[in-house]
């Protein structure tokens, strides 16, 4: 996540398909501030024709994401919460409607000195973890903690935090929980050290007991007058590295069962992952931004090095181009590839790979002014596969106020 206070405002109304603002935990450019968005979003319908099975059509919901932090001289806290409101089942027209808050990212900081700090976090992203077309962070460049931490600030650009990881974000223990899960401690340390020309970060989850979750990455972030270049390495022992949803169209509702018709699993080895994800215990990831005066490019890259039998992708690509019409109005088209290199799923002809999913998302973005943001494009995603292919259709519309 990008640091907020220093531009967030400008960037949140901004044409740049890269002006998602986001909390930085205290690490602003500012010694004080305050930040607070609001986005209201849908894509109206979703649209679906399965290779196998009548077409189908469905009121995508809504979503709400609110955006709200303040930097103070001692205290210091954010949240990042957004909930949804949809069918728990899109393709059952007898299914019911639920309110989802799962998704939320949160701290609470207290300056205790000058350059120490005590708090609870949720996540702190290092930059280079960041694949902006996706807008989504490799889970090994979290170098905070979901729990409480001790935040140690020597300088202005370095940062180390420790503590413990209270809830299983990270396949660790569940402290709180009522279930039958493992209770070790779940030990965390990271650090990052940040300037304006460049950046370098990493974390250890599961550092010393509960090693079997195991969870670490490093990475890096390279800016050059109009070019950043993020590039890092995240290792899993769990094969979870953060990045299980990079389709535009929420894919797992697209591989269920539909009409008799198994269009792949939705749920990967027993665990409730999407099907258009990269997992694996070692996976590479890149993001490139550049911005001109005439047009914004953005890249995307995630490999997976496991490449061995299973129903996920090991190669996802991206880019984003957006061209800033006037001040207030830009246009901005992106589009994406997963691709799978293993023989994972059995079709008509035997054991054989998952054809590519590809999407393409064009959108128009208006500013009304400097608080009110409007945007509105066309979703088109299909998956190639001969036996499990399908076309999908959706509308996206969004208002965003901030300030």
């Amino acid at each position: 996540m990008k640091k907020i206070l220093c531009a967030a405002a400008a960037l949140a109304i901004s044409a740049s398909s890269f002006a998602e603002a986001a909390f930085h935990f205290a690490d602003s450019e500012k010694k004080s501030g305050e930040f607070f968005s609001n986005e209201l979003s849908s894509d109206i319908f979703h649209y679906f024709d399965p290779e196998y099975g009548d077409s189908h059509t469905n009121f995508a919901g809504l979503s709400n994401e609110v955006i709200a932090e303040y930097v103070g001289k001692k205290l210091s806290l954010g949240i990042d919460a957004t909930f949804t409101f949809k069918k728990s089942n899109p393709w059952d027209d007898d299914s019911v409607y639920n309110i989802d808050w799962s998704d939320i990212d949160y701290y609470v900081e207290y300056n205790a000195a000058n350059s120490v700090s005590v708090g609870f976090h949720d996540v702190m992203w290092t930059a280079g973890s960041w694949l902006p077309v996706a807008d989504v962070h490799a889970l090994g460049g979290d170098y905070g903690t979901d729990g409480i931490a001790a935040v140690i600030r020597p300088t202005g650009e370095f940062t180390f935090v420790a503590g413990i990881d209270f809830a299983d974000v990270h396949g660790g223990a569940d402290w709180f929980g009522d279930g039958d899960r493992n209770q070790d401690y779940a030990v965390a340390i990271g650090a990052d050290y940040s300037s304006k020309q460049f950046s370098v970060g990493g974390s250890i989850h599961h550092l010393i007991t509960d090693k079997e979750n195991l969870l670490l990455g490093a990475y890096a972030s390279i800016n050059a007058d109009s070019l950043t270049v993020n590039v890092g390495f995240t290792h899993s022992e769990q094969g979870d590295v953060g990045l299980g949803n990079l389709d535009y169209l929420d894919s797992d509702y697209y591989y269920e069962n539909y009409d008799g018709n198994l269009l792949a699993s939705a749920n990967v080895d027993s665990k409730n992952w999407h099907v258009a994800g990269i997992y694996g215990e070692n996976v590479l990831t890149a993001g490139l931004m550049f911005g001109a005066s005439k047009f914004n490019f953005g890249a995307d890259l995630a490999y997976s090095f496991d490449d061995d039998d299973h129903y996920y992708y090991d190669f996802y690509g991206a880019v984003d181009f957006n061209i800033p019409v006037d001040k207030r109005l830009g246009f901005d088209v992106k589009g994406f590839v997963l691709v799978d290199f293993g023989d994972d799923i059995m079709g008509t002809e035997g054991l054989r790979n998952l054809d590519p999913t590809i999407g393409v998302y064009p959108k128009i973005t208006f500013a009304m002014n400097k608080n009110h943001a409007f945007a509105a494009g066309l979703i088109a995603q299909f998956g190639t596969d001969s036996d499990y292919g399908y076309t999908a259709f959706a509308l996206p519309v969004s208002w965003k106020y901030t300030y």
